[in-house]
């Protein structure tokens, strides 16, 4: 079987759980090929396959735009299939101009399944899937479903008619999908972000002996992963009496914002942040 899964780059460094994916269908004889807008030098799982480009030089651009298109020639019957079914959901003629452009690698692709890894890289491709005959699959992740439709109200709209299957992380994701209008005839499995549990096993600990707990977090440093309730939390434990450090573990743009909040709630001497670490470091 041929799987396809679109990402906007490579996985990086907050993203193993895409790479653990990739080697694991590889491992029960799956083909998978990556379609990204950028590629990492470091990446080597699987090919890659990067999108057209797209630049604000006029002449680069149709160099761009001829080169493309050349390369859909092959794909002929695959193009008019796409652009009726475009033209079916109602994209005039310069969008579908476009979409053909910016989805050419993928009108290209011979695959069973195209999974995209966030449900957001599916839109402007809804139809791609069945234009080159494979099923579709989405995954939600939390930018996905409780941040991106509240801006952008029906979204999702095109999506929910084209998709075969959907691979949710929580059970609170998907009642917040349906919320925003996904069928219920639409397969869900949930598969929940995991860990290695060997690598990550531990002795046994009696907690109720320990005086001094260490408290420890791993991951994006963004306002959706709850940082700061954690620190409110953890203000309230100090002016309790306990006594404890917590380490937090990962990279992101509100490093200043996490760290302020620490100092404003008297947490300073409690807190660590240690950036970005490999899995042996964390354990």
């Amino acid at each position: 079987m041929k799987i396809g899964i679109v990402l906007s780059q490579t996985p990086g460094y907050s993203e193993t759980f895409f790479n653990s994916k990739i080697s694991g269908l590889q491992k029960n004889g799956m083909e998978v090929r990556l379609y990204c807008q950028s590629k990492n030098d470091d990446f080597s799982l699987c090919p890659v396959i990067v999108s057209p480009k797209v630049s604000r030089n006029p002449l680069l651009q149709t160099w761009y735009f001829i080169k493309e298109f050349l390369l859909l020639i092959p794909h002929l019957p695959v193009v008019f299939r796409y652009i009726k079914l475009e033209r079916k959901e109602g994209s005039g003629l310069v969008q579908i101009f476009k979409k053909t452009y910016l989805n050419a690698h993928l009108l290209r692709a011979k695959l069973d399944w195209l999974h995209f890894g966030f449900a957001t890289m599916a839109l402007g491709s809804e139809t791609v899937a069945k234009a080159i005959g494979a099923k579709m699959a989405v995954s939600f992740r939390g930018f996905d479903i409780a941040v991106y439709p509240i801006k952008n109200p029906d979204c999702y709209i095109t999506l929910w008619r084209y998709l075969d299957k959907v691979h949710t992380i929580s059970n609170d994701l998907l009642v917040l999908a349906k919320k925003h209008g996904l069928p219920e005839t639409v397969p869900v499995k949930k598969i929940t972000p995991a860990i290695d549990v060997n690598l990550f096993q531990s002795t046994p600990t009696d907690f109720k002996k320990i005086e001094h707990i260490v408290f420890m977090t791993t991951g994006r440093l963004h306002w959706k992963k709850g940082f700061l309730e954690t620190l409110e939390a953890l203000a309230m434990l100090k002016s309790e009496g306990l006594d404890f450090t917590y380490k937090i573990i990962g990279e992101g743009n509100e490093y200043e914002r996490i760290a302020f909040a620490a100092y404003q709630l008297g947490l300073k001497d409690h807190i660590q942040f240690l950036g970005k670490l490999p899995h042996a470091e964390v354990k």
